[in-house]
């Protein structure tokens, strides 16, 4: 099994057109965040606090011509690298949980590949679009679940970090936490295909070598299916044939 330094891999099984396939889940939390505030209450312009215990996100509201509450997103950076190369993405989602489970309403996510560290221009360019962005409904409930897998499909392959804006135009404001492990994260499920067998190393060195023939011919005619290479019952020529037919480095 593969072990990922990212926060938590947990392994399950799917049925995949009638076979069984080994997906892993992935969870990464975001390696930094921050919010995205307004001047003049009502004009996104510059990045406020980093990597706060809490994020909100509310439409901007006045009362007689007074703001009473300014607009803001919430920004959050992943990091992608530790994903390996040859991993096929089946689902990306954007899970977190809120205080209370009536922050809701509409808004919408915004994504973008390999911007550089959070800053105030990068936010901006998040808040006019990016290089994915979706509508959406907050729902109703403590624990949101977001489908994000189009978006990062884009570049799943490609990029080192992902940043994420949401925003929520409610002037009720709604409020992300943002520490300990209730933070964010960003939920992969992928496909990794499994190593190409090396039936031939018996001894589990990487090579198929003149090692691996001395210890079929040291048990030769018996039983011991350690080195019964065939499962046959018996060590014998034809697994002698498959030590010799994969001679070699062992592929990765």
């Amino acid at each position: 099994m593969k072990i990922f330094s990212i926060s938590t891999v947990l392994t399950s099984m799917f049925a995949v057109s009638g076979a069984m396939a080994d997906y892993q889940i992935i969870e990464v939390h975001a390696s930094s965040s921050a919010s995205l505030n307004a001047t003049g209450c009502c004009s996104m312009s510059y990045m406020g606090s980093t990597n706060p215990s809490s994020l909100s996100m509310r439409n901007c509201q006045s009362v007689y011509m007074s703001c009473v509450g300014s607009k803001r997103a919430a920004v959050w950076q992943f990091d992608l690298t530790q994903i390996p190369d040859d991993a096929t993405l089946i689902s990306a989602r954007f899970k977190g949980t809120r205080p209370y489970s009536d922050m809701q309403g509409s808004g919408f996510l915004s994504m973008a590949f390999d911007t550089g560290p959070l800053n105030s221009s990068v936010c901006m360019s998040l808040w006019n679009g990016g290089d994915w962005q979706t509508s959406l409904n907050w729902p109703y409930g403590t624990d949101f679940s977001l489908t994000i897998t189009s978006g990062l499909n884009l570049q799943f392959d490609e990029a080192s970090t992902m940043s994420l804006l949401g925003y929520a135009g409610t002037t009720s404001q709604v409020t992300v936490v943002n520490s300990g492990n209730e933070r964010p994260v960003l939920e992969l499920t992928i496909d990794v295909p499994d190593a190409a067998p090396c039936d031939g190393d018996i001894n589990d060195d990487q090579v198929v070598n003149g090692s691996d023939i001395s210890m079929i011919l040291g048990y030769w005619g018996q039983s011991d299916p350690a080195y019964d290479v065939d499962g046959s019952g018996m060590i014998d020529g034809a697994d002698l044939a498959i030590v010799l037919g994969e001679w070699g480095q062992c592929p990765e």
